[in-house]
């Protein structure tokens, strides 16, 4: 029980990397304007380096994994939909790896918005305590490191909080963060 529980918390910790939607917007607020500065041109090519906050909530399912974890590690999988502030609805689907006795997970993660466009990048985190025998909390810090389409190129940290059922193999999870994108003009 105690390995399932490991790799709920690590499931939790990778959804809660998900965005909330702009259309929901009781649940993620208003839509806030980024902020941009300029980037050396090249070519005549103007860019701007914009930054802009991420709030956003997903849920799915997880699953156990036969491998892909170095000795001692749980190898677990996530499966989850969400919506997302500028990204709106999106997939979100991670490969990582739980330890079981200390309780904490790291893996890597790509989201993909519904037009195709991508963001990626690692995370870790770790189980916080547990709502009931069967449902591990759990918090986590990611880190955007790069994306296609309109976010090539961009940068970003998110942490957040979530929760994995280990009888239904569901989680879901809530995020925040800044995200640093290239806009060329």
């Amino acid at each position: 029980m105690a390995h399932c529980r490991g790799l709920a918390w690590l499931l939790a910790g990778v959804g809660a990397l998900s965005f909330a939607g702009c259309a929901d917007f009781e649940r993620n607020g208003p839509p806030t304007a980024p902020s941009a500065r300029p980037l050396v041109g090249n070519g005549g090519v103007t860019a701007l380096l914009e930054e802009a906050p991420f709030k956003g909530h997903d849920s799915g399912t997880f699953e156990f994994l036969q491998a892909g974890c170095l000795a001692g590690l749980s190898p677990l999988r996530t499966h989850t939909t969400g919506n997302a502030t500028l990204i709106g609805k999106y997939s979100f689907e991670t490969q990582e790896c739980f330890d079981n006795g200390a309780l904490t997970f790291s893996g890597s993660f790509t989201i993909t918005a519904a037009n195709g466009d991508t963001l990626f990048g690692g995370y870790v985190g770790s189980v916080t305590g547990f709502i009931d025998n069967d449902t591990p909390t759990y918090v986590f810090t990611a880190t955007i490191e790069n994306g296609t389409g309109q976010f090539a190129g961009a940068t970003g940290t998110l942490s957040g909080t979530g929760q994995a059922n280990l009888a239904t193999f569901e989680e879901s999870r809530t995020f925040s963060g800044t995200i640093s994108r290239v806009r060329r003009s």
